[in-house]
């Protein structure tokens, strides 16, 4: 926490690895995780033309912008990202950030194309489309789309549970019931699976012991 001697000691660093593009990063981190965002993009803004390092040094600016509600330049930065370690929250961000700027079916479009683009993500593409949805409460859009995805995807557990979350939001527990019973069949130690069911037994209807069990 004492940020003053830990800047000391860092430039000092720089100075003796004034190459080493990964020390860089590593102080830009350091500076993000402080809210320290103007020295972190000063380091970022080295980064950007790196040929190694280029994809986190747009995440990272993308997510400071992003802080700052610089929307735009969030954007620019996100769509500089290719595949890499950051490359599926990126798409997801772009999404996100599309949504907070009250342009729903640019966002979810965005997401819908990705998917097209990179199928090997259609999974954890097709849950971000359903939060967006559920998120501006289009709950039967979102239970729709979760269909559409486990046609695609239907031995996924994560669709099916959020399938079930969706299925209780439009009033049809029957669906929950049986989605939760399902995951519960294939992974008996589901705990997610088991406090939905257990919970909502409770909740909605008088069959307590079922709960408890």
């Amino acid at each position: 926490g004492k940020i003053k001697q830990a800047e000391k000691q860092l430039k000092i660093l720089v100075k003796k690895s004034e190459g080493d593009e990964q020390l860089l990063l590593l102080i830009a981190t350091l500076y993000l995780e402080n809210n320290l965002t103007g020295q972190a993009s000063a380091y970022l803004e080295r980064l950007m033309d790196s040929e190694d390092f280029s994809n986190e040094a747009h995440f990272y600016q993308a997510l400071i912008d992003e802080r700052n509600q610089k929307f735009d330049s969030a954007l620019e930065h996100l769509e500089q990202v290719k595949p890499s370690q950051n490359f599926v929250e990126a798409r997801i961000r772009i999404a996100s950030i599309l949504d907070k700027m009250n342009k729903p079916k640019e966002a979810l479009l965005s997401l819908a194309n990705d998917r097209k683009n990179f199928p090997q993500l259609s999974p954890i593409l097709f849950l971000a489309e359903s939060e967006l949805l559920c998120g501006r409460k289009q709950y039967q859009a979102c239970y729709s789309l979760l269909e559409l995805a486990l046609k695609t995807h239907p031995d996924n557990a994560q669709i099916l549970y959020a399938k079930a979350m969706a299925a209780e939001k439009i009033n049809r527990f029957d669906m929950m019931e049986q989605d939760l019973l399902t995951l519960i069949n294939k992974n008996p130690k589901n705990a997610a699976a088991l406090n939905a069911l257990g919970y909502s037994l409770a909740d909605r209807t008088q069959r307590f012991d079922e709960a408890l069990t």
